[in-house]
């Protein structure tokens, strides 16, 4: 695991949940910590929960938007 990576927080936010399990797991391997939400309200609550240091969002989500999220 690289030192400089492993304190790095990335929010997923990702509907796709095989899409998720893959992205999570890349950025795991790099030693990056992650952490997913399936929809942009939960990626809104866990942005100011986790104070991440990267959100990674999809545009593309029911109800609430990436746009929106963002």
């Amino acid at each position: 695991m690289n030192g400089e990576t492993s304190n790095i927080k990335i929010l997923l936010v990702e509907d796709d949940k095989a899409l998720a399990i893959t992205i999570s797991n890349l950025l795991r391997v790099k030693g990056y910590e992650v952490t997913h939400a399936g929809d942009g309200a939960a990626g809104i609550q866990k942005a100011f929960a986790l104070l991440p240091d990267l959100i990674l969002c999809d545009i593309s989500m029911p109800n609430l938007d990436g746009y929106q999220m963002l």
